[in-house]
């Protein structure tokens, strides 16, 4: 079977709320998922919360575990999402490092 291909277009603004971190409001840099349900944030925002204390995630208050930590993973695919909308930001990024 032969896939048809299609162009399709998508307004910015009906993606943006699927691309940008709640903590810090800007698109994700660095992605980093909570394993139990799926939010996403950027690396840093996450990080910085769970230093704090937290234990929760942001957006659903789905317990982390004892080590909050373990319970977040790299978020490739949605990095690769945002960077391909953007690669500005992945090239700001890696002019930083």
């Amino acid at each position: 079977m032969a896939l048809d291909s299609k162009e399709v277009t998508v307004k910015l603004q009906d993606l943006k709320q699927h691309l940008v971190c709640t903590l810090c409001g800007g698109y994700f840099r660095n992605a980093m998922s909570v394993q139990e349900c799926l939010h996403t944030f950027c690396k840093r925002c996450l990080v910085n919360y769970i230093l704090q204390g937290k234990k929760d995630c942001p957006m659903c208050s789905q317990y982390l575990g004892g080590n909050a930590l373990t319970g977040i993973k790299k978020d490739l695919a949605m990095q690769g999402v945002v960077d391909s909308i953007f690669p500005h930001l992945a090239q700001q990024d890696n002019a930083e490092k």
